[in-house]
C-alpha cells in the first residue's frame, strides 16, 4: 500500500480504523507484525504516540487501531503506522473531520437574518420565532419578536388591516 488512505469523519467521536499491512509492492498482507509503532498528529503538530496500540485481526494480516475522541477533537488528523518487517510499507491515514451541526450548540441570533443568509441562520430564525415571545400591539399593528430573555427585541413586523385582509409586513 504506497498511497495513503484519506477519510472524513466526525469530530470528536471515538474512531477505529481497520487496515492491512502489506510488504513494500503492496502484493501480500503481513501477518504477524511485530513491534507496530502507531502515531498521530493533530492538527500539523508534531507526530506523538497513539492513545491505543494496534492489533492484529484473528491473524488476517489486517489491524485495527481505535483513536479515542479526544485525538479525533482536531480539525485534520494524520496517523502513521509501522511495523518492524523490513519489507513493510508503513500505513498513513489522513482524518479530515467536521462537526455535526445537529449538535452543535446554536447562539442567539442577534438579528433577524437577511434572505440571503446560510441555512443554519434561517432554521434558528424560525425556532426562535416558534419559541421566544412575541407581542403584538393591536393599536400599531406591530409585532415584536423577543430574544431568549423576553424583554431585548431580536425583530419586528407591522401589520396592516384593509377591513377585508391582515396583512403582515417582513420581520426586519
Amino acid at each position: 500500500m504506497k498511497d495513503f488512505i484519506t477519510m472524513r469523519r466526525q469530530k470528536n467521536t471515538a474512531l477505529t480504523l481497520f487496515f492491512p499491512i502489506t510488504d513494500a509492492d503492496g502484493g501480500s498482507v503481513i501477518t504477524g507484525a511485530t513491534s507496530p509503532v502507531e502515531q498521530i498528529s493533530k492538527d500539523g503538530a508534531a507526530f506523538t504516540a497513539c492513545t491505543n496500540g494496534v492489533g492484529e485481526t484473528a491473524g488476517s494480516g489486517w489491524y485495527a487501531l481505535t483513536l479515542t475522541a479526544a485525538e479525533m477533537n482536531y480539525d485534520y488528523i494524520a496517523v502513521t503506522v509501522t511495523v518492524d518487517e523490513a519489507a513493510a510499507w508503513p500505513v498513513r491515514i489522513s482524518i479530515s473531520t467536521y462537526e455535526d451541526p445537529l449538535e452543535t450548540a446554536n447562539t442567539e441570533l442577534a438579528a433577524i437574518p437577511a434572505s440571503t443568509a446560510g441555512i443554519g441562520a434561517m432554521i434558528q430564525a424560525l425556532f426562535e420565532d416558534y419559541r421566544h415571545v412575541k407581542t403584538f400591539n393591536k393599536d400599531t399593528g406591530v409585532t415584536s419578536l423577543k430574544k431568549d430573555d423576553g424583554a431585548t427585541e431580536l425583530g419586528a413586523s407591522t401589520s396592516t388591516d384593509d377591513g377585508t385582509t391582515v396583512t403582515r409586513g417582513e420581520m426586519t
